[in-house]
């Protein structure tokens, strides 16, 4: 039995262990491995690009040309209308809108009748007539209605600070009326189905106003999802909001098309399993995904400008029968530019048309099924094949002719089977079979052990070359002098800050010397005028040499000061714990010489001698100049983040300077949610994220007229309606940000205004439903509100401003935040006082009554 047992464990070959490994990991997800499945799809995407026309697909495009005729983008709704009414004449199948009509538009008749006395000087004119001809939504709405086959287009919130809980989306006007024009049905569910399945989800959305979407034949949502690089190469035809499986903008358009009323989809527990449209079979992924073919050129679409369509010069009989489809092209006006696999830029409108022409033509890209049947045949096949072959042959040369013969055959057949049968064969871990298994096989053919390959590779003299080759690149790309020397020319403060070199200095230091076997080093500057600096060190021992001999050392020797023997008593140290010493001049100047210190070495890989000798010269230098890097890396750091704040609380200041005297409100507001924010223990670095987001909380109202914004009396309800959109406005100001400062103020700009009894606005979100983020600035905001003087009323007392935040607790405000915040009123008037606007504006005593206490 032992015997076979050992046949056995001999008889298992590397080759065969990898590929069974290179199998199973087939079915995992892995980030590395799918971004490089990702780039060789892409370039067969690139391989297989050709120009044909397709001409089921119109482009209306809303491009440079049309904004130079008819003016910047947003126009008024009329020109709209007509566009649809000329296009309406070609009697075309379907039309589909990529433009969201979120708002209102406000007409001219309006804006007459709101300035003064204008009512009584028009009382003779006949206002019903002129006000329905500048009623523009409507005519819009009667165009789309007339057309009798619109499609128009949404957009969900998906995962993030603007997602609206499912119950509240429920009872949306606007979701309810999306929900009966773009819901998918029937969903035929096979067995029990998951409650969490593979699909995208929605959290709210953003519609066109009722009137305007009410007479359209159908919505779809807009919604484009990259892949993990940042890649648009699917698109996503079906969605869920709660309960509801709603159907995209293209997959709306196809339906219209094909002439059929619904979308029969199967459901599994895995996920979606088939979609049709009419008599069409749609591969989608469980997901609800659909590849799209790149390989049509953007440009095969008939595309012409909105402008030639409005002119007339563009015949109707262009769009008879067609898909038209009308959407911004100008980089200028996207908000939803894309990359692909074969461009750089491409509008939303282009993706939804390639979907749309996917599928129309069946140019379907073949991923599933039995593609990822022939993906694990490939690898076993490889595997077996040079397993058993390499053995056999004699020299290195025919197995490596035979793993080469493979690679590229493999290559040429995954790009001619995607060119020719869109069939995407993975071609990452089939490759790598081949050069796995010929590697190992090779190395133990030839008696070579892995061990002994990685040895050879790590030999000393390798990495002394390779990191000696390192040292010249970054000293040609260092200017260390523009570091240490002092200039009054420098745009960087003096050097050594602390919190720099507590930071990220001292531990690329230590992880330096940790790496070169050294107890302890530093970086000293030494001055002309006879001072020093420690730059950086790390250990005790620094403490036990005479630094001012160790310079001199150095500054009458070109070549590097090495002891290994000092002794306990030296001119160098006075200490028997220095075992031994190396020190050396990494830059120099005509005031400045920087030179490294290293003391008490180990024995390390580089190097088998506990002692000091020129080749650790080599290292430490390398060393050096990584941590010059590390320090200027630092300063760089610290100075773009103090102007990075300095400009948000400049930008905010002006805007808050519209209506008040001075922009010191923003100071104030961002204090007092620190001093929150503190209270309620949240960690130190969110608290300064907080503070430095405050700022911008009233950024939105940068889009309120003057005539609102400065109004010393009450605001009509139109004038309100405005005023409370600048919480929206503000959070797409800020929105699609990487800076963790813009992402936390997009989420107060769009909350502070929300009350903790659910009667704010602009979601009407109730409680903890609203963001903490939120919740801290609204009372931060209200107290300031409360008392500071405003061009429509002076500001209050303490005892009054105190009394109404405790009325406001558990209404407006989040009452454990109100707690917190009366505790600490003491530091809540030292911020009061100052940042007050001027010395006969506080009402507030200071230092403080103890009028807060005890109540």
């Amino acid at each position: 039995m032992k015997r076979k047992k050992f046949f056995f464990i001999r008889a298992l070959r590397p080759g065969l262990v990898l590929t069974v490994l290179l199998t199973i990991l087939t079915f995992l997800p892995l980030e590395p491995i799918d971004f490089l499945e990702y780039k060789l799809l892409d370039l067969r995407f690139r391989f297989s690009k050709r120009h044909h026309a397709i001409n089921d697909v119109v482009l209306l495009t809303i491009d440079n040309r049309s904004e130079d005729r008819l003016g910047r983008w947003p126009w008024d709704r009329t020109i709209i209308a007509q566009l649809i009414n000329n296009i309406s004449q070609g009697q075309p199948a379907v039309i589909g809108l990529d433009i969201v009509f979120a708002e209102k538009q406000i007409s001219p008749l309006d804006k007459i009748l709101s300035l003064p006395d204008a009512k009584s000087e028009l009382e003779k004119v006949n206002l019903e007539k002129i006000r329905k001809s500048c009623d523009y939504d409507r005519q819009l709405a009667e165009a789309i209605a007339k057309a009798r086959n619109v499609v128009l287009g949404y957009y969900f919130f998906t995962d993030g600070p603007d997602t609206i809980p499912d119950e509240l989306v429920q009872n949306d006007p606007r979701y309810r009326k999306v929900r009966l024009q773009s819901e998918v049905f029937p969903v035929r569910a096979s067995g029990q189905t998951r409650e969490v399945l593979p699909v995208k989800r929605g959290h709210g959305l953003e519609s066109s106003i009722e009137l305007i979407s009410s007479a359209s034949k159908a919505q779809g949502y807009l919604n484009i999802f990259p892949d993990s690089d940042g890649v648009v190469r699917k698109s996503f035809l079906i969605m869920k909001q709660g309960r509801d499986w709603l159907a995209s903008f293209p997959l709306q358009i196809l339906k219209i098309y094909e002439g059929v009323s619904g979308t029969p989809v199967t459901v599994t527990e895995d996920g979606i399993t088939q979609l049709k449209v009419g008599q069409r079979d749609i591969p989608v992924g469980l997901d609800g995904s659909l590849p799209v073919d790149y390989t049509k050129e953007l440009s095969c679409f008939p595309s012409y400008s909105v402008i030639d369509v409005l002119d007339g010069s563009v015949p109707p009989a262009a769009f008879s029968k067609k898909v038209v489809l009308v959407g911004i092209t100008d980089p200028g006006l996207m908000r939803d530019n894309w990359i692909t696999p074969t461009e750089i830029v491409t509008p939303g409108v282009k993706i939804h048309a390639l979907t749309i022409a996917t599928c129309l033509e069946g140019t379907y890209i073949h991923q599933a099924g039995y593609v990822e049947v022939l993906n694990l045949l490939f690898i076993i096949l490889f595997g077996l094949l040079l397993t058993a072959a390499i053995p056999r042959m004699r020299g290195l040369l025919p197995g490596t002719f035979l793993a080469l013969f493979l690679f590229l055959a493999y290559i040429l057949t995954a790009f001619l089977l995607f060119r020719k049968a869109h069939i995407a064969l993975n071609m990452v871990y089939p490759l790598l079979c081949i050069a796995a298994v010929y590697t190992t096989e090779t190395l133990r053919h030839a008696g070579l052990s892995l061990t002994r390959a990685l040895r050879k590779v790590l030999q000393k003299e390798s990495a002394l070359r390779m990191l000696g080759e390192t040292q010249q690149e970054l000293s040609r790309l260092v200017r260390v002098s523009d570091i240490f020397h002092p200039s009054s020319a420098s745009c960087l403060s003096p050097f050594l800050p602390e919190a720099i070199l507590a930071d990220t200095p001292a531990l690329t230091w230590k992880l330096i010397l940790a790496s070169l076997g050294i107890n302890s080093g530093a970086l000293v500057l030494f001055n002309a005028d006879g001072s020093h600096q420690i730059i950086v060190s790390l250990g005790t021992l620094l403490d036990k040499i005479h630094l001012e001999a160790i310079k001199k050392r150095v500054e009458t020797s070109e070549s590097p000061f090495l002891t290994n023997h000092p002794g306990k008593k030296s001119e160098w140290t006075f200490s028997p714990d220095i075992r031994n010493l190396m020190a050396f001049s990494v830059v120099s100047g005509e005031d400045f010489r920087l030179v490294g210190i290293f003391l008490n070495k180990s024995a390390t890989a580089f190097s088998d001698s506990d002692q000091f000798t020129l080749e650790d010269v080599k290292l430490a230098q390398t060393a050096a100049l990584q941590a010059i890097i590390a320090i200027q890396n630092s300063k760089l750091n610290t100075a773009l983040k103090q102007a990075q704040l300095e400009t948000i609380f400049r930008l905010a200041m002006s805007i808050e300077c519209r209506d008040r005297e001075t922009g010191l409100h923003v100071h104030r507001v961002s204090e007092y949610a620190g001093i929150v924010a503190r209270g309620i223990n949240l960690s130190d670095p969110e608290v300064k994220l907080i503070k430095s987001a405050m700022p911008l909380h009233d950024i939105g109202k940068i889009a309120v007229p003057d005539s609102i914004l400065l109004k010393p009396g009450k605001l009509t309800d139109e004038e309100l309606a405005i005023m409370r959109k600048h919480p929206v406005v503000g959070a797409k100001i800020l929105e699609n940000s990487s800076s963790a400062i813009l992402s936390a103020a997009r989420i107060i700009a769009l909350s502070h205004q929300e009350r903790y009894d659910g009667s704010g606005y602009p979601y009407g979100l109730k409680g903890e439903n609203i963001p903490l983020y939120g919740r801290i600035a609204a009372v931060a905001d209200v107290f300031d509100a409360l008392a500071s003087k405003r061009s429509y009323k002076e500001a209050l007392s303490l005892e009054k401003t105190i009394e109404i935040l405790r009325q406001e607790s558990g209404k407006s405000l989040d009452p454990s935040f109100v707690r917190v915040f009366l505790e600490s009123m003491e530091q809540v008037l030292e911020v009061y006082h100052q940042y007050k606007e001027s010395p006969d504006t506080s009402p507030f005593e200071y230092p403080l009554k103890q009028i807060y206490q005890g109540k």
